[in-house]
């Protein structure tokens, strides 16, 4: 761990970094793949170090794969949990599934599906026949509507979820060596002559096989009425004022990562055509999508995020002062619309915990936990202090054209706790 520096009263000390490492998402017990998330134990230290009442109230408004969720409320906690990427909601949720009937559920799905007639009718409009051809795309999608039942997504239960996030694993194994691409966030269509081949039984087989490990990970005992998981935009949450005593979340980092295009595959099985995904991929925090126009770094963004748009500007590389420079302003326009209302839903006297990290430009160092604590400041949050880990393997080591501007650049996690002014406007 790097020395932390503190602003004021220090919370505590975290030995626990938030980066998932290779042990760790390797291990049987990860809940599910996914390029940036929380470890279990970094999460479940941060609430600990918050010194929170019985029983508070938990927000993290960018959900991911619920690791934030499973620990408020394995502590006794409430968790209310957003997401603009109706996947990841469907995979949080369904960490909150109860076991009983589960595995005799999903035999007796496959029993009907190996029983069902089939037909040679081939649905090319079905978003899974980009990556399957017709036996292992009709399979799936027999899979997803015996699960869902026409129900609509923000009714499944965590049962249906939990059945889902299996059927995601699976479809996501299976097109891997089609889909995989240099960039570990990306997955590519495949050719129409490289769409994964299988059988119906073998598909069954899977899934069944998969949702027996999954089923060992699930909880013991869950609360329903200590979860409250959405599908909602960080920067206008449906969420009561003053209703939220601790916020910890971990907001899209600066490297425009499509997080929508890296679960494309899972968003095919939800039955996502390519129209909706688009609109997700561009309502999306952090997309590589330009979906309008801001002309310049606004005042509330602090210094140094203006003084980083200035650079951006009058940078001589290719493309610069246009998509790059929007695509900057887009993402830290969002991020502080996000803070705005995240401040908005903290309780005076709340605290929020929240993990970026820095990233390049080019040369230029872009000190996201600096322009974090800099737009805090504007909502009059009290910066307490900054613990910062470091980074070993990030976008920056992964893109070999980064060394034609830097060889040597550490990249670091940083977790910024703060707590709301007591007073209000």
């Amino acid at each position: 761990m790097i020395p932390l520096h503190s602003a004021g009263k220090n919370m505590g000390t975290m030995t626990v970094s938030p980066k998932v490492n290779s042990s760790t998402r390797d291990s049987a017990g990860r809940w599910y793949q996914f390029y940036a998330m929380f470890s279990d134990e970094f999460a479940i230290q941060a609430i600990e170090q918050a010194s929170l009442a019985a029983n508070s109230t938990i927000l993290d408004p960018w959900l991911g794969v619920g690791t934030t969720a499973s620990a408020a409320v394995s502590m006794g906690h409430r968790i209310v949990g957003a997401d603009i990427n109706p996947v990841a909601m469907v995979i949080s949720r369904g960490r909150f599934a109860t076991r009983d009937a589960l595995l005799m559920k999903a035999s007796a799905i496959s029993d009907w599906i190996l029983n069902e007639p089939g037909d040679s009718i081939r649905n090319s409009s079905d978003p899974l026949s980009a990556w399957f051809h017709h036996a292992p795309a009709k399979t799936l999608r027999l899979w997803q509507k015996k699960i869902t039942n026409d129900i609509p997504l923000d009714e499944l239960s965590p049962e249906q979820c939990f059945m889902l996030t299996t059927l995601f694993e699976v479809a996501a194994s299976l097109s891997q060596p089609a889909s995989r691409s240099k960039n570990p966030t990306w997955r590519k269509r495949p050719n129409p002559d490289e769409r994964v081949k299988s059988s119906k039984k073998a598909v069954c087989n899977m899934v069944l096989q998969c949702a027996e490990k999954r089923v060992l990970k699930l909880s013991d005992a869950t609360s329903q009425s200590k979860h409250h998981l959405m599908v909602a935009d960080s920067r206008c949450l449906p969420i009561q004022p003053d209703s939220i005593d601790f916020v910890l979340t971990s907001p899209p980092y600066c490297t425009r990562i499509d997080y929508a295009i890296t679960t494309r595959v899972e968003s095919a099985v939800l039955g996502v055509d390519d129209q909706l995904l688009r609109d997700v991929r561009e309502r999306s925090m952090g997309t590589s999508t330009i979906r309008g126009q801001i002309q310049c770094a606004e005042a509330t963004w602090g210094e140094e995020c203006s003084s980083l748009m200035d650079k951006v500007s009058s940078h001589p590389s290719r493309h610069s002062q246009t998509y790059y420079l929007k695509t900057f302003l887009q993402y830290f326009s969002d991020l502080q619309k996000s803070l705005s209302d995240v401040d908005r839903c903290l309780k005076p006297n709340g605290k929020a915990a929240i993990v970026v990290q820095d990233s390049y430009y080019k040369e230029l160092h872009i000190d996201l936990p600096k322009i974090l604590e800099q737009m805090a400041s504007f909502l009059s949050w009290e910066h307490t202090q900054t613990q910062s880990f470091p980074v070993h393997r990030s976008m920056r080591s992964l893109n070999a054209k980064s060394r034609k501007y830097r060889t040597n650049a550490r990249t670091t996690e940083s977790v910024l706790w703060f707590r709301k002014s007591s007073l209000k406007d």
